[in-house]
Formats: structure tokens, sequence, C-alpha cells
């Protein structure tokens, strides 16, 4: 990998980017500052798997979004580069990087962070005659000692080799400088706002194309602006970027004075755009590439002024550098609107390597090396599943081998991207009772697609949010029922339960408590460990496999009206809501008007348990917002 792009650095030609449609990514990884931190980026990509072990681009469906801020403070950042440069070349649209201040800095001069070793990195292309015309340069700023052995060792320890090519490179004509040009300040991919620094009013004023532009524009201003004041004699060649608007302030001041005794020197109008591009938004400190406060705003004032910018620029959520957090780790701000991704991965700090991996579902983790941190679990909509659900083309089926049903995994395809889903065509239904000898129930045998649906909309119209997705829809000429495939979930009877925190067992008992009470109002007989799933990551429990719900039963089983009532009171208050017509109208074709009758007579059973529970134990008892705090047990040798 090393070879392959030290070869590269002696391709000089200007690099033209491969023209093409906006690609879909079915996830984005955002990296933040490297600082120079090749090997750290290159880690972090294989980690990620975007690239595999030689480098090499690896997921056709993923995107790469860089945030800016490779430059400076050490390290290898042309390697790093070249490889954006490469990479971009191998995956057309889907590889990104945004400018950093850090790249605006090298582009228009301001290197008073750039390290030795990054100029010495140019030293095979920097020309005897660039040396020779830049000692001249020195000579004539007025930093000669009158003695041309010292002023060479001067000059050579303030533009070591390498820093005339390394100019070269950057400026905007150079191979880097034109490339970085081309590169956006600001990028939105599906609801996620991709910045260096930060957003302030400004930049939702100028929109997202009109802050790339002007952002561009502005430091291409600046070089020619400073190279005509450089000609004119106002600003010196090696003069650095701020000191040359000192410069250029004192000299037009002088201009000024002597207007009424002389004409005014035709570059004044120079120097006035030249000095209004001090704050210009490449430049100014609440610009996006400078702007700090998602960082370090009061959250309460981050929480007033961000939904508004957020909502103008047609983003969720914004990702940010710039700001690196000491501890290593990526920071979640102003519940879940803010990531700020700088964890130090250059040389230069004590950080670590990490990447942000962002969904197109909503799903948000942190990766580092050889570990991952869920931030923000899936969000997609229930309608845009439905809609996958309805109009995906099936792209492959395949027998799941488990269930009595027989169900298939289908992998749909919806312009472009993936869902799996379970297909289930079982539909049996024996309005005659089926007596069992051994236990002596009788009860209605109901094993039914239509079933998957219901169960959804019921579990909806209560608030609930467990169960899968489902429709109804025909593939081969066979009707069934789709439903969503829960993704990154394990069975109950494979979770494992030593270790838990005392929230985290909180947490499963009390979504047990719905389901418990969801499955009484529905009939389920066919609740196990097995279509109990969890997600391992943010602990949510996921009900599937419904199809043997809404018998005719008119109570709960005696285990549950046995069991003292837990619940939260919200969901008591929907159960209350129920009635005939909007379950009829709700639920029209998925089930009979026997079945919901038989629903509503278990929902007044419950109802009544309930409040007989409370009665007798107490609503502190019986709703999970009133119950007592949960604290952590005190360590050994400590008192509460």
């Amino acid at each position: 990998m090393r070879d392959r792009l030290l070869a590269a650095l002696l391709v000089l030609g200007a690099f033209r980017a491969v023209p093409c449609e906006e690609p879909v990514c079915d996830r984005v990884v955002a990296v933040g500052d490297l600082h120079g931190g090749f090997e750290a980026f290159l880690g972090i990509l294989r980690e990620t798997a975007v690239v595999d072990e030689s480098g090499a681009w690896s997921d056709p469906r993923a995107c790469l979004i860089q945030v800016g801020d490779v430059a400076d403070r050490g390290g290898q950042p042309r390697m790093i580069y070249e490889f954006l440069m490469e990479l971009q070349r191998e995956a057309p649209g889907r590889v990104e990087m945004l400018l950093g201040n850090h790249e605006v800095m090298n582009v228009v001069g301001d290197l008073r962070y750039t390290e030795r070793a990054e100029f010495e990195a140019f030293a095979a292309e920097e020309t005897a005659e660039e040396r020779a015309a830049g000692f001249e340069a020195f000579l004539r700023s007025g930093a000669s000692a009158g003695d041309l052995e010292a002023d060479r060792r001067e000059f050579d320890v303030r533009y070591p080799a390498g820093w005339f090519a390394h100019r070269r490179a950057f400026s905007p004509e150079g191979r880097y400088g034109a490339w970085l040009l081309e590169r956006p300040a600001i990028r939105l991919v599906d609801g996620t706002l991709y910045v260096h620094g930060g957003i302030g009013k400004e930049v939702a004023r100028e929109g997202v194309e009109g802050t790339n532009a002007r952002v561009a524009e502005e430091v291409r201003e600046y070089v020619r602006l400073r190279r005509r004041l450089v000609a004119a004699g106002v600003v010196g060649e090696l003069e650095p970027f701020r000191e040359s608007f000192w410069s250029v302030r004192s000299r037009l001041r002088e201009a000024e004075l002597a207007a009424e005794e002389r004409p005014a020197p035709a570059w004044v109008e120079d120097a006035r755009r030249f000095l209004a591009l001090d704050d210009g938004l490449p430049f100014s400190r609440s610009g996006p590439l400078w702007d700090r406060s998602l960082a370090d705003d009061d959250l309460s004032a981050l929480l007033e002024m961000l939904p508004p910018l957020l909502s103008r620029l047609g983003a969720e959520r914004v990702v940010v550098g710039h700001t690196t957090q000491e501890d290593g780790r990526i920071r979640v701000r102003a519940g879940g609107r803010v990531f700020l991704i700088d964890t130090g991965a250059g040389p230069a700090f004590e950080g670590r390597a990490s990447a942000l991996e962002v969904s197109w579902t909503g799903r948000v983790e942190a990766v580092y090396r050889a570990s991952r941190e869920l931030l923000e679990p899936c969000s997609l909509p229930d309608e845009e599943v439905e809609r996958f659900l309805r109009d995906g083309t099936v792209a492959s089926s395949s027998e799941i081998g488990v269930g009595v049903t027989r169900p298939k995994r289908v992998l749909l395809d919806l312009g472009g991207r993936t869902l799996a889903a379970a297909f289930k065509t079982v539909n049996i239904h024996e309005t005659k009772p089926i007596r069992m000898e051994r236990s002596g129930m009788t009860f209605e045998l109901t094993d039914r697609y239509a079933n998957e649906r219901a169960a959804y909309l019921l579990d909806r119209m209560l608030g609930i949010g467990m169960v899968a997705p489902a429709v109804i829809r025909t593939l081969d000429g066979v009707e069934g029922a789709l439903v969503a495939w829960v993704s990154d979930a394990i069975c109950e009877r494979d979770r494992a339960g030593p270790g838990l925190s005392p929230e985290e067992i909180l947490s499963r008992s009390r979504q047990r408590d719905v389901m418990e009470v969801f499955d009484a109002l529905i009939a389920n007989v066919d609740r196990n460990l097995g279509n109990r799933l969890t997600s391992p990551l943010d602990g949510k429990l996921h009900l599937i496999d419904h199809s043997r719900s809404f018998r005719l039963d008119r109570k709960p089983s005696k285990a549950f009206l046995d069991s003292p009532s837990s619940l939260p009171r919200a969901l008591l208050d929907r159960l209350e809501a129920l009635d005939r017509d909007s379950l009829l109208a709700r639920l029209d074709g998925l089930v009979t008007r026997q079945q919901v009758k038989a629903l509503l007579a278990r929902r007044d059973a419950i109802v009544s348990k309930v409040e007989s529970d409370r009665r007798l134990l107490g609503d502190a008892m019986v709703f999970h917002e009133m119950a007592p705090r949960v604290e952590e047990a005190p360590p050994p040798g400590e008192t509460p």
C-alpha cells in the first residue's frame, strides 16, 4: 500500500474528478481530523470495511466523507491526499473530503502549523531556480542581517527544503490546491449534514450550495488579490497570511491620508476588497471551517439555536470535526442532533482513530479499532418500511429453514437499496373448535398470515412499537404477509443475562410487561424465546411471529390474570380508548367481527384486572412511570 502511494506521488499531472450521478449511500462512513495520521486513517477504513487489506475500495454501496484537517501538525498528510484521490478514482462519487480550516490555510499560505517534515516531503520536486528566487525574495524582504552566510542559514531555517515546492503544489493551480478548491465545505446526505467546524446563521442563509460556492470563490479571490498586491509592491512575496492583512491595512491608511495631495494608487480598490476578505466565510471564526459553537456552546443555548438552522438547511443532524475530544471518543450533543468526531487521530495528539457510521435507515454507530458503540438506533419511519415492502422488487428468495410455517427470507430492492423481509403464506383457520384430550382445553385453530399485519397495526394503535412492520402482498402468484426482517438482533434465548446493570434489568422487565399485555390482548399462543428478539446494542425488544393470534377466547390466560399488573399508564389509556368501530376500520379485511368482539372482551378483562390491582397494590406498584427509581448498588465497603 505504502509503495503504491509513494509511486503515485511522482505523478504530478492535474487531478480530474470523474463525473457521475449522485450515488445512493447505504451507509456513510465519516472520519474526523487526521493531521497526517495516514496509518490511523487506513486502519479505521479497514475496520469499517470500506477498503480491504490492500487499501482498495471494497464496498460498492458505501460512501466515505472525511471532514477536513488532513494537513499540518506533522505526520504524512500528502499520503492521505493521494490515498483519497485514488479512492475517488476507484469509487467515483462515493468518496468526498471536505475543506477544513487547515486545508484553506495551506492554500492561502498560512503555514503556522505546517511542520518541517511536511515541507521535506516535497523536497525532491523543488528546483534550484525556485529556491534561488526564494532566497532573493528573502533578501528583499528586509530580513537580511548583512552577512550572506548568516542570511543563508536563516533562510534555510525559515524555508526548509521543499517549502517552495509545497507552496506550488498547494496553489490554486497546483496538484493539491486545485483539487482542494473543488472540495465542498459542507455536504448533506440523507438528512445528515457534514461540515468541518460548524454552522451558523450565515451558512443557513447561504444554504449548502451557496456556502460551498462562496467558500471556494473567496479563497480564490484572496489568492488573486494577494498576487496583484505583491506585484504592486504592497505586500511582500514571502509575507505570512496574517501579516499580509496588517501590511495592506497600513499601506491603505497611508494612501487615504495622502489622497488630498495626490491621486489614489491603482491598487487601492484591490486593497479594500482584500481587507474585506479578512472576515470572509473561509476565514471567519463563525464560518463553517472555524466555528466551534456546536462543541463549546452551553447546551441550553445550543438547543435554542440549532433546530431552526438545521431546518433551514434541510437536515436532521450535523456531524463536525475541528474540536478534539480529549477522551478520544465520539461525543453526542443536543439529543442526537450533533456528533463531534475529531478524536485526535493525528500523531501529534494522544487520541485515537475513529469513524462515525450513519446507515440510510438512521442507525448511527461510533467505530473504533476492534469495537463499535451504538449512538442512535435505526429510525427508519414505518411509512418508508411499508413502501419498501409494498414496492420493492425481489432480488433473492430462500428458505429460512426454521419455523413450522416454512417462511421464506426475501431480499427486496428499491432504488438501489435493499431490505430483508420474511414472507409467510400459512393460512389455516378452523371454525370448528378442537378439544385437547390431555388438557381438556377447547379452542379454534388459527394460523393465518393476515394476523401478522393485524398485529403490527394494533401495536402501532397502542403506541408500543415492538412489532415489525408487515404488509399483505402477492409474490409469484401467492399471497402472504411480508414482514420486515429485524436486523442486528438476537433471540431472547441467546441473550446473555449475567453482568447486567440494574437499569438494564429494569428495562428488560418493563419491556416484557408490555409484551405480556399485548399478547394477552391478541390471544397469542405462540410467544416463545425464539420469536422475542433483542437488539444487543440498545436492548430494544422486537416481537415477531403473530400468525397464531386473534383467537376467539374472551379471557386472557389464567397465568396472565394471576400475575400482578405492571404496565405504562399511557398503555392503559390507549387500551381503554379502543372501540369496535376504530378496530374494524383499522383492521378491515384482516380479522373478522367475531375476532374484534373477542379482542374487546379480553381488553375489558385486562382493564378490570389493572383497576383491581391499583386498588389492592397502589398506582406506584402498577404503573411503570410511578415506580421508585432503581439505584446502582454502592461498591463494596461504601455506604449508600
